[in-house]
């Protein structure tokens, strides 16, 4: 039961992933190529034939064994599934609050160039 729940999640996040990295290609304020990495590393977990192919590529190959050597040292900790999606939802956060802290910088900076510009 617990396979068949880590299958269905994996491929909601892949889906998830797929559509952010397709429109992030197209509008430049969403980082695409990062969703569409994520997601293969999604795809690599759900089919061992796909993970072999990643391996073999020469960017992407290593954060396969990354990510497994990740899973690995989890497991040895013996963190349950509750505080592996808390760790990964802290992680998540801080990088939405870091992204958001970027984004009101650049345009404040841009602002501040736009009014030194008029004037």
């Amino acid at each position: 039961m617990a396979n068949v729940t880590f299958k269905v999640i994996a491929i909601v996040a892949l889906a998830i992933c797929l559509v952010i990295g397709v429109v992030g290609l197209v509008l430049p304020i969403i980082p695409g190529l990062l969703f569409l990495a994520l997601a293969a590393l999604i795809a690599a977990q759900l089919s061992p034939a796909f993970a072999d192919k990643l391996k073999s590529n020469p960017t992407l190959g290593r954060y396969v064994g990354d990510t497994e050597e990740l899973r690995e040292s989890t497991r040895r900790a013996g963190l349950s599934l509750g505080r592996k999606l808390l760790v990964a939802g802290l992680v998540t956060l801080k990088a939405v609050i870091l992204a958001a802290e970027w984004a009101v910088e650049s345009i404040g900076r841009l602002v501040a160039s736009n009014r030194r510009a008029r004037y």
